[in-house]
């Protein structure tokens, strides 16, 4: 058990987020959306990339040039 602030912060950090915190939670959620989630969220990165070049946001060269990124 810590004694005090000082003592907790030079364990944990006095950053958000903490040591403790990223190791106990942070990282386990982060693997697990990761395998979970991966395929799906490029999915949708690439579908938001073609919204933007039909509304002309991003040029067709630029978005071809993101798609072709994601495709490797």
């Amino acid at each position: 058990m810590f004694t005090s602030k000082e003592e907790f912060e030079q364990k944990d950090g006095s950053q958000f987020p903490g040591k403790v915190f990223s190791e106990t939670l942070l990282k386990p959620i982060f693997y697990d959306q990761k395998e979970h989630l991966f395929d799906a969220m490029f999915m949708i990165h690439k579908a938001h990339t073609k919204m933007l070049a039909e509304q002309k946001i991003l040029t067709e060269d630029e978005a071809r040039k993101i798609l072709l990124v994601w495709s490797k």
